[in-house]
């Protein structure tokens, strides 16, 4: 575990948000670079990503204050996001819907730009990741395989478990987001009917959350048991509800792309 880089007199540099910082730029480069060759205007999607950025941590912010409304009785501790309490969902949807009305009030279409930045968000997800493994946080559940990490005493898994080994969750993700990021690359020229690339980013994202999660750690009263115990975090039922919705994006698109002729589908 790294918690921390360096220090600066009182100041310190976590490697988490080091490594989220490089997750945004490097996906802010990919994004841009891809707009550019769908013909989007660049100084449109530069001024977007600045939205994005914003709306991302004010939403991922806002979710986790939402689910542990206790930890911030004092007012103060709402800026501190240097002290951690984000959630990647409540950054995500909050930069969707952000993302959505921009666009839509400089009549750009979303779907081409959803496509532009989609494995940009795959990418920027699985470097984030190996940030919250090097931090200690969104670790696993108590594991007894080889693959079973032990953290430090002063970590939050042992806090929460104690001298035990933990499934390398982030890791997981963090594999399986660079993996999606290559297919989403790999197919993009395949998939020309605005949409499909998003939409097949929603359902391989929510598929993989959906997944790990049953690795992850959470507390008790964190815990859902919903449909037999099919969904048992709340992360979960968001997951599912991005993967359909990206499985209904992609049919649709598939029934628009059979009625269009070849080199007219943007």
């Amino acid at each position: 575990m790294v918690r921390t880089l360096f220090e600066v007199g009182p100041f310190r540099v976590h490697i988490y948000g080091v490594l989220l910082a490089v997750a945004f730029v490097v996906g802010s480069l990919w994004a841009t670079r891809a707009a550019r060759r769908r013909g989007i205007p660049e100084e449109r999607i530069l001024s977007l990503i600045g939205w994005i950025l914003i709306s991302s941590i004010i939403g991922a912010r806002l979710h986790f204050v939402l689910a542990h409304p206790s930890s911030y009785e004092d007012p103060l501790q709402l800026f501190r996001i240097w002290e951690g309490g984000l959630t990647l969902y409540g950054g995500l949807i909050a930069a969707i819907l952000v993302s959505f009305f921009y666009l839509r009030r400089h009549r750009i279409g979303f779907r081409p730009v959803a496509d532009a930045i989609a494995p940009a968000l795959a990418l920027g997800e699985g470097i984030a990741r190996i940030g919250c493994f090097l931090n200690g946080c969104c670790f696993g559940r108590a594991c007894e395989a080889a693959i079973g990490v032990h953290y430090p005493p002063d970590s939050y898994a042992e806090m929460a478990l104690g001298d035990t080994a933990v499934y390398p969750s982030q890791l997981f993700l963090s594999v399986g987001m660079i993996a999606l990021f290559v297919l989403l690359w790999r197919i993009e020229r395949h998939l020309p009917t605005a949409g499909r690339l998003f939409g097949l980013y929603l359902l391989g994202q929510g598929t993989l959350r959906y997944a790990v999660d049953f690795s992850r750690y959470y507390e008790p009263v964190d815990r859902l048991h919903l449909l037999g115990g099919a969904i048992q975090t709340e992360s979960q039922l968001v997951a599912l509800v991005l993967a359909i919705l990206g499985l209904l994006l992609l049919l649709r698109t598939r029934e628009r792309a059979r009625g269009e002729p070849e080199g007219r589908r943007t």
